[in-house]
């Protein structure tokens, strides 16, 4: 790390120890029940209401410690104090054209959206963010630093492990790491980030059992694999933390928010495969069609958000998150509907997927409907080896020996002879699944959203994915 970089992180971390907490700083505040950003003074971070997911650490006497941040989804987001953070004590570089501002969420309008934006005209490469490398949350760093120090973290690990999450160790140990910063309350460097973020979630780890039952096929099953996750790093396993006190270790509400930052707001670095929550950084949204912010780290492991094309004045500043072909996985994960996206998957969905399957090219990023009513190549071969299948086997070797082969000719051959095959299942398909939404969205009604408050979203992505559906009928069928 550089002299200068050093020297900002040294301060930062003097700052936080004095605990130098201003009481008549201009606070940039975001109230979860509001539909509008708005400005107070004389709000002092530290003094936030308290709520049923507010409490108090003890230290061993039983004195009353620091304050817990408020986890409750009304609670507000202090996003000015966590701006003054940035610049003064954590060492993070804004550029002079770049803008946070705030929108009612698309779905649960009392909830805000926040997000970077561009004040000016901004030409390609030009630089947005610089974030050093102490100010970064990071996995590694949490797993060097806590394995070496705490024996007892390989019990909490191999239990991890036997839930069969070993995939999500990285994630365990930044989760950890972003609770024991949380204890300390307005102690910890990242207080005043932890303060600006979102405690209302729409996304599978935030979804009560009837959402999961309004769910089609494909996000269901990824659904439930993100509960799966959940249960396994939030539970039983953070009893094992040594560090922890029993007031985390128990409460529930603060170890899912924590939960819900990796997973939602980290990022990987991937030549390290370090997860990362990068303050500020995770405040760009996701764009998959047409992105215009790209991350670049130094050899010290320093984080700089740059344009990777032209932006214009007030467009929103973008990154892709994932695959931008299917919705279903950021929806899954994330908890909003890109709208964006190119695809849906076509909700094909068999029972084993064997090495024929793979040959013929299925996978869940390739198997599409898209948005303007075509159909993906490979649900056309799909579609004709299942027909093959139930009463050709000469001519379904040869549609595999095509496939491997790249011979388009036979695979063509073949297509045109059992046309009238492949569409009538195609169009069976379309229909079920049209059915299947219709089901979905009707068991929804009546419903208390206050105590399901996801049903909106959810009927959101399963509208988009029904819209996909009809155009695709129309396109090979006509209209209904």
């Amino acid at each position: 790390m550089s002299r200068g970089w050093t020297i900002i992180v040294l301060s930062w971390l003097v700052s936080s120890i004095l605990n130098d907490h201003e009481n008549n700083v201009s606070c940039f505040v975001i109230p979860a029940d509001t539909t509008r950003i708005t400005t107070s003074s004389g709000c002092s971070s530290s003094m936030m209401h308290a709520s049923p997911q507010a409490y108090y650490n003890y230290n061993e006497n039983g004195n009353s410690g620091v304050m817990i941040i408020d986890t409750d989804e009304r609670a507000e987001r202090d996003v000015s104090r966590m701006e003054s953070w940035a610049e003064e004590t954590a060492g993070i570089v804004k550029s002079a054209a770049v803008q946070l501002t705030g929108i009612p969420d698309s779905v649960v309008s009392t909830h805000m959206d926040i997000f970077w934006y561009a004040t000016d005209d901004l030409a390609e490469q030009t630089s947005l963010l610089q974030v050093p490398s102490m100010s970064i949350l990071s996995s590694n760093r949490a797993m060097m630093e806590l394995k070496s120090t705490f024996t007892e973290m390989e019990d909490a690990e191999n239990l991890v492990v036997t839930l069969n999450a070993k995939t999500e160790l990285r994630q365990f140990y930044l989760m950890v790491s972003i609770l024991r910063e949380l204890e300390r309350g307005v102690d910890s460097p990242w207080y005043h980030y932890f303060n600006a973020m979102p405690r209302y979630f729409s996304n599978a780890a935030s979804m009560t059992d009837f959402c999961f039952e309004c769910l089609p096929p494909l996000v269901s099953k990824l659904a439930r694999e993100e509960r799966r996750k959940l249960r396994a790093l939030t539970g039983a396993a953070i009893k094992r933390i040594p560090f922890l006190t029993d007031e985390t270790k128990y409460n529930k509400e603060l170890i899912r928010f924590a939960y819900q930052l990796v997973y939602t707001r980290a990022i990987e670095n991937p030549t390290t495969q370090d997860i990362q929550l990068i303050p500020l950084v995770d405040f760009f949204n996701h764009n998959g069609a047409t992105p215009n912010v790209y991350m670049a780290y130094d050899d010290d492991g320093n984080c700089y958000a740059q344009t990777s094309r032209h932006v214009a004045a007030g467009e929103p500043l973008t990154f892709s998150y994932a695959d931008p072909t299917n919705p279903s996985h950021l929806f899954a994960r994330y908890g909003f509907l890109d709208q964006t996206s190119e695809a849906v998957f076509c909700k094909i969905i068999p029972a084993h997927v064997n090495e024929a399957l793979k040959i013929i090219g299925y996978a869940e990023n390739t198997m599409l409907f898209y948005s303007n009513g075509e159909v993906s190549p490979q649900v056309w071969d799909y579609l004709l080896y299942q027909a093959l299948s139930r009463n050709n086997v000469k001519n379904k070797r040869m549609f595999l020996t095509a496939c491997i082969e790249n011979d388009w000719n036979t695979k063509q051959q073949l297509h045109d002879q059992f046309m009238q095959q492949t569409y009538s299942s195609l169009l069976q398909h379309i229909d079920t699944t049209l059915t299947l939404l219709d089901t979905l969205e009707t068991k929804t009604q009546n419903k208390n959203i206050q105590q399901h408050p996801r049903i909106p979203v959810i009927l959101q992505h399963n509208n988009f994915v029904r819209q996909t559906f009809l155009r695709v009928r129309n396109l090979y069928f006509g209209q209904q």
